[in-house]
């Protein structure tokens, strides 16, 4: 008879906590662990920086280069196109390495009790107190009812995905269930970026109905432009109190997700869901006070001589190109002519660009 896993009380015990970014958002990304790791018990922070040249240090926090993940990949012979990656933008190639990053810290860093992915624009502010099950991979969903109508809609998820990847639980779920994880998402993000969607999210939906992750919703946790709409935020003194369920309990973590400075900066959906908010000063001054956090940090990138590559540069043309040239052997005679021609031509794939979020009529 098997003894049950005890569950795991994320805030207490030994943890890592890392986030995916470039050099440009390395400001954000040093709030978001520092801010982890100061309510937290004992946390571990790591920033995997995209586009470093090499891994480096900043103070206790371990920067950690892209080639050494494909060195990492390589040694444990984990399925990883890593010729795959130079062709991603910046947002697509953070959001498609992130299961192989959790392989690596897992790893890497292992023996801890519990990891956790944060997205670099996040701020936590009081320690989570969650209790998870161990041995399982924790997803959160972008709001506890996600067939809504209302504020940010389900209409939204059918798109983006129900799970919001910018918070991963990991208390300890068994390795090959993160490796299929990234021998299946990897490429279907390529393809999946095309259309201009948050990529990471889909395949986590697909594990929330296979059994293979569980979800969770907290609304004192990942708070967003997605959520705002749900709830009753207020000030009190220097904590904020966030209110949903008829109960009244501090907000631990906000999502500034696609950080801009102003509120009016941010656009569509998201900029409607704060400026139209009941308690929109309440944001406001959220935010503010986060983007105090994020300025100061820059003075401590400033101060850094890291290295820089070309990773996260591709523009959508150079994307559409090498996805067709993946596929041109599955063409023949008149078909791969055609194909062959849009990829050379600017002209052709700059209508590719333009009409591929229509319909894909390539069919690539």
């Amino acid at each position: 008879m098997s003894v049950p896993k005890p569950n795991i009380v994320v805030g207490n015990g030994n943890a890592v906590v890392f986030t995916i970014c470039n050099l440009g958002y390395l400001p954000q990304a040093l709030v978001a662990v520092n801010s982890y790791a100061a309510v937290s018990a004992r946390a571990r922070k790591i920033i995997f920086l995209v586009d470093a040249v090499r891994s480096s240090t900043i103070g206790d926090i371990d920067i950690v280069a892209l080639a050494d993940v494909v060195a990492f990949a390589q040694e444990q012979a984990i399925e990883f196109d890593s010729a795959i990656l130079k062709h991603y933008t910046v947002t697509s190639l953070c959001t498609a390495i992130k299961p192989i990053c959790l392989l690596f810290t897992r790893v890497r860093f292992s023996g801890n009790d519990y990891y956790v992915y944060v997205d670099p624009d996040t701020y936590w502010m009081q320690t989570p107190n969650l209790e998870l099950a161990a041995g399982e991979l924790h997803f959160f969903r972008h709001r506890n009812v996600l067939f809504d109508t209302s504020g940010y809609s389900g209409r939204n998820f059918l798109t983006f995905g129900g799970m919001n990847l910018g918070l991963i639980m990991d208390t300890g779920v068994a390795l090959d269930t993160i490796k299929k994880w990234n021998a299946f998402a990897l490429p279907i993000n390529l393809e999946s970026s095309m259309l201009g969607y948050y990529t990471d999210q889909r395949p986590a939906d697909l594990m929330v109905l296979s059994g293979q992750a569980r979800t969770q919703y907290d609304q004192r946790i990942n708070l967003s432009y997605w959520n705002i709409a749900d709830v009753a935020l207020r000030q009190e003194q220097d904590s904020y109190v966030v209110e949903q369920f008829g109960e009244a309990k501090k907000l631990v973590m906000f999502h500034f997700s696609g950080y801009k400075k102003k509120l009016e900066s941010y656009s569509a959906e998201r900029k409607d869901e704060y400026l139209n908010h009941s308690d929109r000063t309440v944001i406001q001054g959220l935010h503010d006070k986060y983007t105090q956090l994020v300025d100061a940090e820059r003075g401590t990138v400033k101060q850094q001589q890291i290295q820089t590559n070309d990773y996260g540069t591709a523009h959508r043309g150079e994307i559409y190109g090498h996805l067709i040239r993946t596929r041109l052997g599955h063409y023949t005679g008149f078909r791969k002519a055609a194909m062959s021609a849009v990829v050379r031509s600017h002209t052709l794939m700059r209508a590719v660009d333009r009409f591929y979020k229509i319909k894909n009529p390539l069919k690539i």
